[in-house]
C-alpha cells in the first residue's frame, strides 16, 4: 500500500481497496492529520500607470516577473494556528509577541513602490545618436558624461519633463583627415553628481 498527496488540495489518498491497518485497528476513533501549505494559483501584481507629463506619446507597456524579489505569504485566518501567530496584549496593556513564528510575507507595498520607480527612471522619450564636433582636441568629453542641450541654439536634450533623461556617450571616434570627433549616445538616465562645470557641445555634459 502506499500513499499519495493530491495535487490540487489539501489530502492523501491510499492505492488500495483496504483501510491501513493502524486506521482500521482503531475503528471510529481513527484519525489523520495533515498539515499542508497551500500555493496560491494567482500572482501578486501592482501597476504604475502612465503619468500625464509624460513624454511618451504612446503608452508603452512592460511586464516584469518578479516572482524571486516579492512574495505574499500570509496564515489564513481560519487555521488552527492563526491565533497562535497574533500578537496580543497582557493585563498591563502591553505587547506580547506570538507563541508561534510562521514563515510570512506580504510585499505587496513593496512591489507598488519598484513599478513606481520603474515608471519614474524610464519614462523618458528616447534622445540618441551621433554628434560630431570640430576638432580632435576635446579632451573634456569622457565615456560616460550626459550631453544635457546644444548650447547657442538653445535645444535640450532631456527626455522628460520634470527629471533628468539624457543621452550618454558610450563611444568616441576620431576623424583624423576630417578633423572630426563623433560621440556616440544612447539614452540613459543622468547622473546627478557628476553635474560639476563640464562644458561640452556646445552645451553641457551631465
Amino acid at each position: 500500500m502506499a500513499v499519495h498527496l493530491l495535487s490540487d488540495q489539501c489530502g492523501i489518498y491510499f492505492d488500495d481497496a483496504n483501510e491501513p491497518y493502524l486506521i482500521s485497528q482503531n475503528g471510529d476513533d481513527a484519525r489523520v492529520r495533515i498539515t499542508a501549505t497551500l500555493r496560491f494559483p494567482l500572482r501578486i501584481e501592482s501597476l504604475a500607470a502612465k503619468q500625464r507629463d509624460s513624454a511618451q506619446p504612446e503608452t508603452y507597456e512592460l511586464f516584469l516577473n518578479l516572482m524571486d524579489r516579492f512574495h505574499y505569504r500570509v496564515v489564513h485566518e481560519q487555521s488552527k494556528f492563526y491565533e497562535e501567530l497574533q500578537a496580543g496584549e497582557d493585563e498591563d496593556g502591553e505587547e506580547v509577541a506570538p507563541t508561534r513564528k510562521a514563515n510570512v510575507a506580504d510585499d505587496r507595498a513593496a512591489l507598488a513602490q519598484y513599478c513606481e520607480q520603474m515608471r519614474a527612471t524610464w519614462d523618458g522619450a528616447a534622445i540618441h545618436g551621433p554628434f560630431t564636433i570640430e576638432g580632435i582636441d576635446r579632451t573634456r568629453y569622457e565615456l560616460g558624461d550626459s550631453i544635457v542641450g546644444i548650447e547657442g541654439r538653445n535645444i535640450p536634450l532631456n527626455g522628460k519633463l520634470n527629471g533628468s533623461f539624457h543621452p550618454q556617450i558610450v563611444g568616441m571616434t576620431y576623424d583624423i583627415q576630417r578633423q572630426h570627433m563623433i560621440l556616440t549616445t544612447q539614452q540613459y538616465r543622468a547622473d546627478k553628481r557628476v553635474l560639476q562645470d563640464k562644458q561640452g557641445i556646445g552645451g553641457e555634459l551631465a
